[in-house]
């Protein structure tokens, strides 16, 4: 996982697109959850490690893009996307 992610983050790097939160490596309840950005940090789960690099890469962007995920508003606001 820890080869797969770093090659992921090289990439963006090269790409010139910044992933400036935390990311974590994480089991989630529901399967059908593949990463969840939450209080500042990424967190992407361990499932999309079998399906490659490419999908780790679209689900740290997607989670990454503050426009498409409603967990970077205000904490009081509650979080609604968890694909």
């Amino acid at each position: 996982m820890d080869y797969q992610l770093k090659k992921v983050m090289e990439a963006l790097k090269e790409m010139k697109y910044e992933v400036t939160a935390p990311i974590e490596v994480v089991s989630f309840s529901k399967q059908s959850v593949l990463g969840q950005a939450k209080d500042g940090t990424i967190y992407i789960s361990d499932k999309q490690f079998d399906k490659g690099i490419r999908e780790i890469a679209l689900t740290i962007i997607e989670e990454n893009d503050p426009r498409s995920s409603s967990s970077w508003a205000p904490k009081s606001r509650p979080s609604c996307d968890q694909t």
